[in-house]
């Protein structure tokens, strides 16, 4: 070989370096750390790691997100888990979940258990193969499932009719782990998105928070030649009572938290996307289970507003 094909190959060799490293990770499956106690932290992240072997060799994409990183906009499924137990004569379970990333719908449920942090990689390594064809056959069924229809555009108004009010896309999600408190919030942000809406001189339109996934939002609401979109995803939403005696009388009062993913785009990109925790929301005492959902909600909406107005200057 010459001196002159060497430099060739070397050069062609170092173009295609260059290009694996700027070309941006795909994904089929986004695989998370998985949740420990702090005995047990040190291990989420090796677990995860078998896992995604697991699948790799099995010819599945996989992309490992750790601490500080976002799951790739290509993720057609997220696994997460679980590390639990490992006390004095406890054997340490691992269990995980296969969920959907658009709306935290949980898929398939798996999970192993090991006498002992001695044998804890064997169990992992049990549980990488079995959840190996678990994952194949829901990604057949996606690949088999029709694309999501765009949005129909708004019909042009006759002459001389007064224009309409901007719209703006509300699409609104409830996890499905979240327990029967997610109708009730559900319901409260509904009315409370709307009124702030209208308020921004924009008329809200109902749509499926599906199509206001990440990778469908912009070309959503371009379609339906809107102003812009808001989704909401209730991720998590919990509620507890403090009881109180006084003067021989137990009183309840309810207190609260939430947990909702937050997205707002426009024609042309995402602008915010992020999960919204509120602190504890006190409730009144007996409070109605929709009037401290509205509390809750009212509380999620002002955290995000100050955004909003970041983004779009008017709005109020």
């Amino acid at each position: 070989m010459d001196n002159v094909t060497r430099l060739l190959l070397a050069i062609i060799l170092a173009l295609g370096l260059l290009l694996a490293i700027a070309a941006p990770a795909r994904a089929d499956v986004a695989m998370l750390p998985l949740d420990a106690d702090a005995r047990l932290e040190i291990y989420g992240q090796p677990v995860a790691n078998k896992i995604a072997r697991a699948l790799q060799t099995g010819g599945v994409e996989v992309v490992v997100v750790k601490a500080g990183m976002d799951v790739p906009p290509s993720a057609q499924l997220v696994i997460r888990g679980k590390i639990t137990g490992g006390g004095k004569g406890t054997p340490i379970s691992i269990s995980l979940e296969v969920s959907n990333p658009v709306d935290g719908t949980v898929l398939d449920r798996l999970n192993t258990s090991s006498p002992g942090l001695n044998e804890i990689d064997k169990a992992a390594t049990d549980l990488a193969f079995r959840v190996l064809p678990v994952v194949r056959g829901r990604l057949d069924e996606l690949a088999k499932r029709p694309t999501q229809p765009p949005i129909p555009p708004t019909p042009p108004e006759p002459h001389g009719a007064p224009r309409p009010a901007p719209q703006v896309l509300i699409g609104i999600a409830v996890n499905t782990s979240v327990g029967s408190g997610g109708a009730e919030l559900r319901g409260a942000l509904k009315r409370d998105v709307d009124a702030l809406t209208q308020r921004a001189h924009r008329q809200p339109r109902d749509v499926d928070a599906s199509t206001l996934h990440p990778k469908l939002a912009a070309t959503t609401v371009s379609s339906a030649k809107a102003d812009g979109a808001i989704a909401f995803e209730v991720l998590d939403y919990t509620v507890a009572t403090h009881r109180e005696h006084r003067a021989g009388k137990t009183l309840q009062v309810p207190l609260a938290r939430a947990r909702v993913r937050v997205r707002v785009a426009d024609a042309s990109r995402v602008m915010f996307d992020r999960v919204v925790a509120t602190d504890t929301v006190v409730g009144d005492r007996e409070m109605p289970v929709d009037a401290l959902a509205a509390r809750v909600a009212a509380e999620v909406l002002a955290i995000l507003r100050p955004h909003l107005r970041r983004m779009v200057t008017s709005w109020p």
